[in-house]
């Protein structure tokens, strides 16, 4: 049997029997603590894990929220990319959609943390 990416989200959400809040100590300056491990279908992350939400420049903080709906989701983000995971970015749009957040916002999400990332490996500085 084969999965299409819409019944991997479905199993997510089925599946994700976690946390609605994150716990946060807020540091200043766009950062904060966790103050509880974070439980996500694809792992865990660890109490202490310094974040700053949804890296969004403060220009476009219209769009979303940087500590706002689907959180878990850019927490975990931060944490797969620091941990050299081999698809963050995917599991970064399956928690975001498994988070209920809209597909109109998720998909624009995942292209800016893709393309970013993209940007990164290129730049010749």
């Amino acid at each position: 049997m084969s999965l299409n990416n819409d019944d991997l989200t479905q199993a997510l959400v089925d599946s994700f029997k976690y946390a609605e809040t994150v716990k946060l100590d807020f540091l200043g300056h766009g950062q904060a603590r966790l103050i509880e491990e974070l439980k996500t279908p694809f792992g865990n992350v660890p109490r202490k894990f310094l974040t700053d939400g949804f890296s969004i420049p403060w220009y476009a903080r219209w769009f979303h929220n940087p500590f706002g709906k689907g959180l878990i989701a850019a927490i975990w983000h931060d944490f797969a990319l620091k941990a050299g995971r081999k698809n963050p970015h995917k599991e970064f749009f399956m928690l975001l959609r498994a988070r209920k957040v809209q597909v109109w916002k998720a998909y624009p999400m995942w292209f800016f943390v893709w393309i970013y990332d993209c940007w990164k490996k290129i730049k010749p500085w």
